[in-house]
Parts: structure tokens; sequence; C-alpha cells
């Protein structure tokens, strides 16, 4: 189901994050995460976003792709997206 619907990739991916009845795997966190922002669900561009903004455990920030995700997010209205945005900048 994750694999076609945008909304449950994004909620299989905090399961991941949080460890929420799986192990918490935070590469696996970011890949669905991913696929869902791939797929337009904004909550998922920001999450990512936020990921490559602060970095995630073993992986360090990247200010470049966190602009990326977030600049789609806020196009979509997200005002959270929008602050994070300027600080990526």
């Amino acid at each position: 189901m994750a694999e076609k619907d945008p909304r449950a990739a994004f909620d299989l991916g905090l399961r991941y994050f949080r460890g929420d009845g799986i192990t918490s795997n935070s590469y696996q966190a970011l890949t669905w995460m991913r696929h869902a922002a791939e797929h337009g669900d904004v909550d998922a561009q920001l999450a990512v976003g936020r990921f490559y903004l602060m970095g995630l455990e073993e992986m360090g920030s990247d200010p470049a792709e966190a602009e990326s995700w977030l600049s789609q997010a806020a196009g979509k209205g997200n005002q959270e997206a929008q602050t994070l945005l300027e600080q990526a900048q």
C-alpha cells in the first residue's frame, strides 16, 4: 500500500523514525518519507527538508537538499517550511 499511496508511505516513514511498532531505522524512515515527498505529500516534503536541514543520526546536514524540499512544501503554503527555508538559505 505504501508504494502506491504517498500518505501511507509518509506514515510508514514516521513509524520507522519513531520506532512505533517496528524497530527504529532512520534510513528506512528517510526512504519512505522521500517516496511520499516525491509523490507530492506536503507533510513529507517538510519532514524530508527538516531531516536534511538538521541532519539525521549518521547523516549530516545538507542545506542545498533541504532547500529543495522545503521550497516545494513552502510553495504549497506550508508556513513551517517557509520559516525553515530561510534557515536553509
